[in-house]
């Protein structure tokens, strides 16, 4: 049991990230195999880790004794989008810059010569998008996550996945004692509060849902937004 994909800096298997190393990028953010007892019964756990820096909770989180999590299915990445600000936050489109595409399209028509030719460049062309912790996602990364192909193909299916979100609003106020050890590049021994919004697999799969279809219903539906079941 332990970590099985790559942390540190520089990053190397099995080894836990430090308070000094930068984000993983794009990719898995961390492999482990478990004990099942502890993971809805399943032998590895594939995790995501978030972060925020917007300060401002929801209002729900300042009733007393609230329970209820931030939902964070906005801040899944999503591969295949030309814009890269998406892979954070989505933007949506402005309608009104739609009207005046058209407007402009009709404006600039009669100078145009006829072409039955669509002319919409390569980039804005429809494109597979798959959106992070989804399970296609998960399969096309394991292989850059982890350093056997074998190893990669056992854990294809049985994974439970798991995301944590640590915007500095956290009750427990560890995003803030970790932004503050990182801006005074103190030692990870003096920062050991680590706590964040935990979401089991079965929340991950109604976050990963909700991105899938607000894709869909701004770049049109396709095989790879379809809901996971």
């Amino acid at each position: 049991m332990g970590k099985l994909s790559a942390g540190g800096s520089p990053k190397a298997k099995h080894i836990l990230y430090k308070l000094s190393d930068g984000a993983n990028g794009t990719g898995i953010d961390a492999v482990w195999r478990v004990n099942p007892a502890n993971n809805d019964g399943e032998q590895f756990a594939i995790v995501e880790a978030k972060a925020s820096r917007d300060e401002d909770a929801p209002k729900f989180m300042r009733k007393k004794n609230n329970t209820r999590q931030p939902g964070i299915s906005s801040r899944l990445g999503v591969a295949g989008l030309t814009d890269s600000s998406e892979l954070i936050e989505p933007i949506e489109s402005d309608e009104n810059n739609t009207s005046n595409e058209k407007k402009n399209k009709i404006s600039t028509e009669k100078n145009k010569p006829t072409t039955t030719k669509s002319e919409t460049p390569p980039y804005k062309q429809k494109r597979k998008l798959s959106v992070q912790m989804n399970r296609e996602w998960i399969d096309e990364n394991l292989g850059k996550a982890v350093n056997s192909v074998l190893l990669a193909t056992q854990i294809t299916h049985p994974y439970s996945r798991h995301l944590f979100y640590t915007p500095l609003y956290h009750t427990s106020l560890s995003p803030q004692e970790h932004a503050s050890a990182r801006l005074n590049n103190t030692d990870e021994i003096s920062h050991k509060n680590h706590k964040a919004f935990h979401y089991a697999d079965h929340e991950v799969k109604n976050f990963v849902n909700k991105r899938k279809k607000s894709l869909a219903k701004k770049h049109g539906m396709s095989a790879s937004l379809k809901l996971e079941v």
